[in-house]
């Protein structure tokens, strides 16, 4: 009996934590999905000119930053995991800083990679 009660409750808190990943999954994806809309929004805004470059809000750069790296990887889950293994590997926050390194970059405006990501060389960045 010991032995049963010591593996449910061995196995329980990885069931739980697989359980919640599974059921929030769908709302993050909704996020990423929605700021790369929203960095959609901004590059076609660039591209019209009706937003210039230098003048967008740390915000707008993230979207955009959100757009090129969901282009890139193809899928909104993929996105997702990279979120997450930036954030794990280089602190929070840290995809946040990517996104906006990434939109900045690839509008010409000058900017500087955070301290706290690794070099990464991307041929869309």
């Amino acid at each position: 009996m010991v032995v049963r009660r010591y593996k449910l409750s061995r196995l329980a808190l990885p069931l739980a934590l697989v359980l919640g990943l599974t059921l929030a999954a769908p709302a993050l994806a909704d996020s990423v999905a929605a700021e790369q809309a929203q960095g959609a929004q901004v590059l076609s805004q660039v591209q019209h000119a009706t937003l210039s470059p230098k003048s967008l809000t740390s915000d707008q750069y993230q979207n955009l930053g959100e757009y090129l790296m969901g282009r890139a990887l193809g899928s909104t889950q993929l996105h997702q995991r990279m979120d997450a293994l930036m954030d794990e590997m280089m602190g929070s926050g840290a995809s946040d800083q990517m996104h906006i390194y990434l939109g900045k970059r690839f509008l010409g405006v000058n900017a500087t990679r955070p301290a706290s990501t690794v070099s990464c060389t991307c041929s869309w960045a």
